[in-house]
């Protein structure tokens, strides 16, 4: 298995689901972000690991 460097867009889709569970965590009680926020970081990375990966 090779891995790549991610696309400058799946990076900011990554980038963007991270800040958005780390803004429901700590900044904002936003309903959705504040109850799914382990799953929605998690997506982030998952995001971006498979950039890597593909």
């Amino acid at each position: 298995m090779k891995l790549h460097a991610p696309t400058m867009l799946v990076f900011l889709a990554g980038l963007a689901l991270v800040v958005l569970a780390l803004i429901g965590h700590f900044v904002a009680p936003v309903p959705f972000l504040t109850q799914y926020q382990f799953w929605v970081m998690l997506a982030g990375y998952v995001v971006v690991a498979l950039g890597c990966i593909v």
